[in-house]
């Protein structure tokens, strides 16, 4: 009985943090993973390229400015409709595939392939320590050992890779405003409101014990109708 209740002990300590990567399986990032840890080779085929740092700013672009097309000038590979949808069955879902099969004047125009996703240095730097010091806590419900980067740049399970989109970088702050349309009893009433998300977590200058165990926070204010104006909405995210 003994020997089976340190067995159960032994397996619920291991639940609560999971291990770190060894350092034969770090260093790969940066190498043969991206610096997030992401494949770095493209495919054989060569219809998905290799990853080369990811798209930059162009020159003379200064922060604020708005964002160029950086691949304006890619050429249309193909376009599939009605009359060669059939060729390229294997290489869409169901549903496009449907469109196309259906809609005459519905068609896709094919552009080559490209890995633009970058990120500040200090993310990747932070990602590489946290493949040393980052681990699942709470039987995956939180995590600790980062503040910033990917968390689990080679997860070991599904629980690291859904906090690896989490926590993804996503810049300091958001700032939008959406429009809905809440039906009740077949009415529609519209409603707007401004959501602003202050990211905590992946913020410069962070370090572990500053984050106050908070990922972010998020706040929406109501602007319309007029008789829920002002309504709000403030949420602090913590990170386990």
């Amino acid at each position: 009985m003994f020997r089976t209740f340190g067995i159960l002990l032994l397996a619920a300590c291991a639940s609560q943090a999971q291990a770190k990567v060894d350092d034969s399986q770090a260093v790969r990032l940066g190498q043969e993973l991206t610096p997030l840890g992401a494949e770095r080779a493209g495919n054989a085929a060569g219809t998905i390229p290799a990853w080369t740092g990811g798209v930059q700013p162009p020159v003379g672009y200064e922060v604020g400015m708005h964002h160029p097309d950086p691949y304006s000038t890619d050429p249309v590979l193909y376009r599939v409709d009605q009359s060669n949808v059939a060729q390229y069955a294997a290489l869409l879902p169901e549903g496009l595939r449907a469109l196309v099969e259906r809609h005459s004047d519905f068609h896709l125009r094919v552009f080559p392939s490209r890995r633009s996703a970058a990120n500040p240095q200090r993310i990747y730097d932070a990602t590489r320590l946290n493949a040393d010091n980052a681990e699942l806590i709470a039987n995956g419900n939180g995590i600790k050992g980062a503040s910033a980067g990917i968390p689990f740049p080679i997860p070991q399970d599904g629980m690291e890779v859904i906090w690896n989109h989490v926590l993804h970088y996503k810049g300091d702050q958001t700032h939008f405003v959406n429009n809905q349309a809440v039906v009740i009893n077949g009415n529609p009433t519209y409603i707007k409101r401004d959501r602003h998300i202050y990211y905590i977590y992946n913020r410069e200058g962070m370090a572990q014990a500053d984050l106050d165990n908070t990922s972010l926070y998020y706040k929406y204010r109501v602007t319309a109708p007029a008789k829920l104006s002002g309504t709000a909405l403030v949420v602090q995210d913590p990170l386990d």
